[in-house]
Formats: C-alpha cells, structure tokens, sequence
C-alpha cells in the first residue's frame, strides 16, 4: 500500500491585517478557530514570537501538521499546510479560511502530492517559486 498526502505551499503578500502579523496570542488563537473550521483534530500547538518581529507557530494534528510564519516588516506569512490523505478538502478549507483572516492583496499556493511518488504542481498562476525568485 502506497502512503499519499496533501500538502500545500502558501503564500500571503502585502497582508492587510499586519496587526495579526506580529500577534502571538491572535495567531495561535486563529489557528485553532481554523483547524477547527476545516475539521483538523489539534494534538498540540506550539509559537514563538520573534524579537524584534515575527511569530511562528506550528500545530501538530493528527491528520499531520501545519505551521504559520509571519514577516510583519514586509506584510507576508508563509503557511504549510500537511494532511495524510491525499486530495483531501480540508487543507483548501484550512487555507481558506485562514485568507480571510489574513487578508493578503496576493496570494499563491502550490501542492505537492507526498509519498511514494513525489508530485508538485502549481495551483494558480502566480507561481510559488517565481514569488521566491
């Protein structure tokens, strides 16, 4: 039997919320409204906050994991969502939802099929490597 999992590759740009951006306790509080929305089970969640900016914050789910890093100086946060089932729905929700809250003017994603056979491919037109470029 062949493991497959869905992980997404998300990029927020000039985010309008950059108050969220440097906010541990919201951060962490947003992540499990989120995980709870996009039916995720949390096992645990761990944050730093960045001196003299930024936060990180990863949760341990059991469907796999998702982490939140924020740069407040230049309005962006980097989110990896992962979950052990491929194509499921809730990581497109996770991310979602998590848009809203975030707000960015740009956006991009990519997903990468994990397992046996590694597979990526990007899933909107602004390309994720050509934002790293």
């Amino acid at each position: 039997m062949e493991f497959c999992g869905t992980h997404l590759l998300v990029e927020f740009s000039d985010c309008r919320n950059t108050e969220l951006l440097n906010d541990v306790d919201k951060i962490e509080e947003l992540m499990r409204e989120g995980l709870k929305v996009a039916d995720f089970t949390l096992v645990q969640l761990f944050s730093h906050k960045f001196y003299p900016i930024g936060v990180t914050s990863v949760a341990i789910v059991s469907e796999s994991h998702v982490s939140i890093h924020t740069y407040p100086e230049t309005g962006h946060a980097s989110i990896d969502i992962f979950h052990c089932s491929d194509g499921s729905l809730q990581v497109l929700r996770l991310m979602d939802y998590l848009k809203l809250h975030f707000e960015p003017s740009q956006f991009s994603y990519a997903e990468a099929t994990r397992g046996r056979n590694l597979k990526v491919s990007a899933s909107t037109s602004a390309c994720l490597l050509r934002c790293v470029a």
